[in-house]
């Protein structure tokens, strides 16, 4: 997997559909991620307690910052293969595909997500 990051810890998982069936099947899939990096009540790491993040997407990555250090506290959920749409919120994204599986093929998507603290948050 060249989509995911060494030295961090990481998240993985993937999900395979089969089309058992006879006739060819148009499949759409949505991973969606919604994040809150809103500080602990007990943290007090910060000047300042961080109470939201901004989301965007960077090379085809959804990239979660901490308004309160940004460049320290992030989460990156990527994708093996390049979604045909991207949805962004305030608070979430959204991957969409689509694939047509022919009688009995099979087609797999891959998804990791990373989370990095204080050591900076480079996507």
């Amino acid at each position: 997997m060249d989509f995911a990051v060494q030295d961090h810890p990481l998240l993985f998982t993937e999900l395979t559909v089969r089309n058992s069936g006879p006739q060819p099947l148009d499949i759409r899939l949505s991973f969606a991620a919604t994040f809150d990096l809103r500080d602990a009540w007990f943290t007090s790491l910060a000047e300042q307690r961080n109470q939201a993040q901004a989301v965007t997407l960077e090379n085809d990555r959804l990239v979660a910052r901490a308004q309160v250090a940004p460049e320290k506290w992030a989460v990156v959920v990527g994708s093996a293969s390049t979604p045909g749409q991207v949805r962004l919120g305030k608070d979430s994204g959204e991957f969409q595909f689509t694939a047509r599986l022919e009688a009995g093929g099979e087609y797999t998507w891959r998804f990791a997500v990373v989370i990095e603290t204080e050591a900076g948050a480079a996507a």
